[in-house]
């Protein structure tokens, strides 16, 4: 994001000092944290509207997000750190691009919103416990901005 740098959570003070020297970014800033619990195995899917280009929630056009971690199991090697495999991770959203429309009577074009899709899918990944993790990188078309996925998985006791 190229406006003013925001505080992140202290949790991603190492990622942030990484993803600053790895990409050369000035200002990160967090959109949104998103929550889930799944058993052993289990998969979780999430849709919803986003701010993801800083909307309002009221904007008369929204960005729509939709990801899933699919078939997440813990894995527990030997003197390793624990870590997580998943089968399938997929983020999506459909992100709004305006564009004059056919024109009313007057001859003024109407502004249309057209509705482009942008994505990552990973299939086969594993990802350490406890650990933000850039798992990609998205262009928000239409800005300078990009979104860093960052991805934590915790496990946690029944």
């Amino acid at each position: 994001d190229s406006g003013a740098r925001d505080e992140l959570p202290t949790g991603l003070a190492n990622a942030a000092r990484s993803l600053r020297s790895t990409f050369g970014f000035s200002s990160l800033r967090l959109v949104n944290t998103y929550h889930g619990r799944v058993g052993n195995g289990g998969t979780i899917d999430y849709k919803s509207i986003s701010n993801i280009q800083g909307e309002t929630a009221d904007s008369e056009s929204p960005s729509f997000l939709d990801w899933r971690l699919s078939r997440v199991r813990s894995i527990q090697n030997a003197g390793e750190r624990p870590s997580f495999s998943i089968e399938l991770f997929r983020f999506g959203a459909r992100i709004p691009i305006k564009a004059a429309g056919p024109r009313d009577d007057s001859g003024k074009p109407a502004n249309v919103n057209y509705y482009e899709s942008i994505g990552l899918n990973l299939e086969k990944t594993g990802i350490p416990s406890n650990s933000p993790t850039l798992v990609g990188t998205l262009a928000l078309p239409k800005t300078t901005g990009t979104i860093l996925l960052i991805l934590t998985i915790k496990p946690v006791e029944n």
